[in-house]
């Protein structure tokens, strides 16, 4: 009976509690923030700033599409334009040739799976798209030279994009910029690409190699870029390389940043 009699008393009160907040608040706006910030807080985990909230780690994959969307950002686009019809078909296609190749991976091993792509990156005739699938592939499958391969095809391919793919030199730079950051090896062959005059580039992939290698690396990033070039630089070139990085206007106003 007590009992019954507190639970009574309780529910009363919790009433009363619930008509004063609504008083409260139909006549001043802000009673109820107020209201609301004399209640207690509850505990925070330990270490956890009051109102902090936790944010989930991204995952591989967020961070390697957060890399390609930072390419695209810096590099500018290397897609063509496309109406959607295209566009789609173009995903589907790339879809069944990815698809073909890691199953080749799977079936075959490394070496065949290696062996093919290089046959189809060497070819003349083999389409742009189906390269490109190549080209990619192997940058995902990690596979020894990755980085040499990536700049052989900036300076052997043409920068043209065909259909519904992009230019493969293109693509193969923007595939550096994204292992730069991790990779010292991209890096100088970025800072190649940027500024000795030798490398066998267009000017404009010359100006994008310029952009990726100062989004890659930290300051002082005049003299970081010069260190590369003098990693493996011929000292016949070098000179002019370093005028160019003097001149460029990536990184001549930050001498010393």
């Amino acid at each position: 009976m007590r009992l019954r009699d507190d639970k009574l008393i309780l529910g009363v009160a919790a009433g009363l509690a619930l008509a004063v907040t609504l008083v409260v608040s139909s006549t001043h706006p802000n009673g109820k923030v107020e209201l609301l910030a004399q209640m207690p807080v509850a505990e925070n985990a330990a270490g956890a700033e009051p109102g902090a909230l936790e944010v989930p780690e991204a995952s591989a994959a967020d961070t390697k599409s957060n890399v390609r969307t930072r390419a695209s950002e810096v590099g500018g686009s290397d897609i063509p334009k496309l109406d959607a019809e295209r566009r789609r078909d173009g995903r589907r296609r790339e879809a069944e040739l990815s698809a073909e190749f890691t199953t080749l991976r799977k079936e075959q091993g490394d070496e065949a799976f290696e062996h093919a792509l290089r046959a189809v990156l060497a070819s003349k005739s083999e389409p742009q798209e189906r390269k490109l699938c190549a080209l990619r592939a192997w940058n995902t499958a990690e596979l020894p030279g990755t980085v040499a391969l990536l700049a052989a095809v900036v300076e052997e391919e043409t920068d043209v994009s065909a259909s519904s793919s992009p230019a493969l030199s293109r693509s193969a730079l923007k595939l550096l910029f994204e292992r730069a950051p991790s990779s010292e090896d991209a890096r100088r062959a970025l800072a190649r690409f940027s500024f000795v005059p030798d490398a066998h580039v267009t000017e404009e992939l010359r100006r994008s190699a310029s952009s990726y290698l100062s989004a890659s690396i930290r300051a002082p990033q005049h003299d970081e870029a010069a260190r590369l070039l003098r990693l493996d630089t011929d000292a016949a070139v070098l000179d002019g390389a370093l005028a160019a990085l003097d001149r460029d206007p990536n990184f001549a106003a930050r001498r010393g940043q």
